[in-house]
């Protein structure tokens, strides 16, 4: 039972599901666009949809150190969350510990850009206010936004498509 009260099931197709506590299944994907719906940011969503497969001490503490990535880091529009969410997830399940692992960190960091690459080929773009078209430091820009329900709509299929890019890469990873 993952931490979330969802278990994760594998299908031979190398599909994984999330399994709801009422028995609705839903792919990784998809669940983390409903961690993003349910009120996490795009971060968080990414980091806590693959809670299991990582398995974090304290989904608690992954939560928090997740929390400050969104919006850009912070509504910075910088580096999308939903990537940083991948990359943090990524370097958990197959970084390095030792820093004199070359070997570690050239697999860590190819793993990255291409996690990264591909994020840029399927959107345009990997920075926030690139993807969104507005100055985040904009205050009356970001209410804007909010008030138009934008993040609602279109952050959850980044976190859709970052948590689906880093599922087919852990998976490939896997097979090295």
């Amino acid at each position: 039972m993952a931490s979330g009260g969802h278990a994760l099931v594998q299908f031979p197709s190398r599909i994984n599901f999330i399994e709801e506590a009422g028995g609705a299944k839903m792919t990784i994907p998809e669940s983390a666009a409903e961690n993003m719906r349910s009120g996490y940011n795009c971060a968080q969503s990414v980091v806590k949809t693959f809670a299991d497969e990582a398995e974090y001490s304290s989904l608690e503490d992954v939560l928090l150190l997740a929390s400050g990535f969104g919006g850009g880091i912070g509504r910075t529009g910088h580096i999308c969350g939903a990537l940083s969410g991948a990359v943090m997830v990524l370097g958990k399940m197959r970084g390095y510990r030792d820093p004199a692992d070359s070997a570690g960190r050239a697999r860590t960091y190819s793993l990255v850009r291409m996690l990264t690459e591909e994020f840029r080929a399927e959107h345009g773009a990997i920075l926030c206010r690139d993807l969104w078209g507005f100055d985040f430091q904009d205050e009356a820009a970001v209410r804007q936004a909010q008030e138009n329900g934008v993040f609602q709509k279109q952050c959850p299929a980044y976190v859709q498509s970052a948590s689906q890019i880093l599922e087919r890469l852990l998976a490939s990873a896997e097979k090295e």
